[in-house]
């Protein structure tokens, strides 16, 4: 998540840590917020910001309690705090592969229809092709017939 919200560069040192779900998720030129921005229904988009502000204030919460838990011996809500941004964590990366299962999901049914519509391509051209057979060998037989009725005569 911290690679998400720090829009790190190539090596891996942070650039900055951006705080705005918004513009981390959808209002950069990183592949990631280009595909989530194109891809995610309005409500999906909704969803994804609301949680994503829960986990930030639940995140800065934690922190605070954090920092003097070496200190100071922490309340039975503190360590609750605690556990609810470690769940936090680990369902909001199942979200995340949620989203990106149901893009793949949609660019695949995409890359189907194109398949498909190649099918009717080939289709189409090869009733074509048939169409153009059948008739060929029917003004073949149709000149077959008219030559053996010219010649009839003769070969009698």
């Amino acid at each position: 998540m911290t690679q998400l919200i720090s829009h790190p560069y190539k090596d891996g040192t942070p650039r900055s840590l951006v705080t705005d779900p918004a513009f981390v998720m959808f209002g950069n030129n990183e592949k990631y917020s280009q595909a989530f921005r194109e891809w995610l229904s309005e409500k999906d988009k909704r969803n994804f910001l609301k949680y994503l502000n829960l986990y930030y204030s639940m995140l800065q919460r934690t922190k605070k309690i954090e920092a003097k838990k070496d200190t100071q011996v922490l309340s039975d809500d503190e360590i609750r705090s605690i556990s609810l941004q470690n769940t936090m964590n680990r369902s909001i990366k199942e979200y995340i592969k949620f989203l990106i299962t149901r893009i793949n999901f949609q660019l695949d049914e995409i890359g189907l229809k194109a398949q498909l519509g190649k099918i009717d391509i080939i289709w189409r051209t090869k009733e074509n092709q048939t169409k153009k057979i059948k008739e060929i060998q029917e003004k073949k037989q149709e000149n077959m017939e008219n030559i053996e009725n010219k010649y009839r005569n003769v070969l009698e």
